[in-house]
């Protein structure tokens, strides 16, 4: 396993893969498509099961909406089995009621999923993700992308190291 990063920024290559990409969720409400994302991330996990990371991603919404607006959402949440933060990122172009502060749906999701010693390093990557998806440049350009490819290297792009 990768050592936790200790620098003071998580780029986000090192927290999604392609293979963690849904250019398409199939889900059509906030549970449908945090099942989708789940099952993809439990991949990236040995030892636990993509309803696992489901339930954990549903608590944190009980305590409050993850849908940041502008078409955005972050669902977080802390796994024990993880050794590093994780990530996965979907795209509805039809959008999802999420709850969200500015009551619009979400067509943009990044998970995100760290072990719980990860405190200041999980923060740092929310914060990581909460600005790149806070450029309406990025959005746009994740909303037009034409495949899991082009999501994940305009993600790259936007995001340097």
């Amino acid at each position: 396993m990768v050592p936790m990063p200790t620098t003071p920024d998580l780029p986000i290559r090192r927290l999604l893969t392609p293979e963690r990409v849904i250019p398409n969720l199939d889900g059509t409400d906030k549970i449908g498509a945090l099942s989708q994302l789940a099952g993809v991330l439990a991949i990236g996990c040995p030892g636990t099961d993509a309803a696992r990371v489901l339930r954990i991603l549903l608590e944190r919404e009980e305590l409050g909406s993850t849908g940041i607006g502008n078409g955005v959402a972050i669902p977080h949440g802390r796994l024990s089995d993880l050794q590093t933060p994780l990530a996965a990122l979907g795209r509805s172009r039809s959008g999802i009621q999420f709850n969200s502060l500015d009551g619009q749906p979400v067509h943009l999701l990044v998970v995100l999923l760290s072990p719980p010693q990860a405190g200041p390093v999980h923060l740092r990557a929310l914060s990581r993700i909460s600005r790149l998806l806070r450029s309406p440049t990025t959005r746009i350009r994740l909303m037009e992308a034409s495949n899991r490819e082009t999501l994940y290297q305009v993600t790259l792009e936007e995001d340097p190291e």
